[in-house]
């Protein structure tokens, strides 16, 4: 009354099978004694002579897979979350900690009041960081010499005004 999952093999008779159930004459005696002088004798070669048969019952077949597959799910779980947390890992050290120390460089170059004094940050590799690190130190660069302009100019205009001054006192 429950389901099975059969497998089944048809055994033939072969000429080796004839020596013994060919002629219930030529047969052992056991053998004649066992079936009878009919029943297992004078077949063709090649009729079907019985069957192996090997039957499973549906539900412990499935209640294994259902084991199984929870086993492996949870195993894959596992892996997936290990790969997430080393991929996390991963970014972290390669463009968090990048992405972090640019961050200080820009607060650090916001905050100081010498703009002569601004720090470039290190710009190592080809990838959309080191890019964006070298437009930084550009900038930097462009705001030392702003700031270094603008010192040569100060100096410049001061020694106008101290020479200007020193002229009108000459001639009061």
């Amino acid at each position: 009354g429950k389901p099975y999952i059969a497998h089944f093999s048809a055994r033939r008779m072969k000429d080796d099978c004839l020596q013994c159930h060919g002629d219930p004459e030529s047969a052992p005696a056991s053998l004649v004694e066992r079936y009878g002088a009919k029943a297992a004798f004078h077949r063709p070669v090649g009729e079907v002579i019985a069957t192996d048969t090997i039957a499973i019952p549906v539900e412990s077949v499935t209640a294994a897979m259902r084991k199984e597959a929870l086993a492996q799910s949870g195993l894959m779980s596992v892996a997936i979350g290990l790969l997430f947390a080393g991929i996390l890992m991963v970014f972290r050290l390669l463009v968090g900690r990048r992405l972090g120390a640019m961050k200080e460089a820009f607060e650090r170059t916001a905050s100081q009041l010498e703009h002569g004094q601004v720090v470039s940050v290190p710009a190592d590799g080809r990838d959309e960081i080191s890019f964006l690190a070298v437009s930084f130190n550009a900038m930097v660069n462009k705001v030392r010499d702003a700031y270094a302009s603008l010192e040569r100019r100060v100096e410049e205009r001061t020694e106008a005004l101290e020479m200007a001054n020193s002229e009108l006192a000459a001639q009061a």
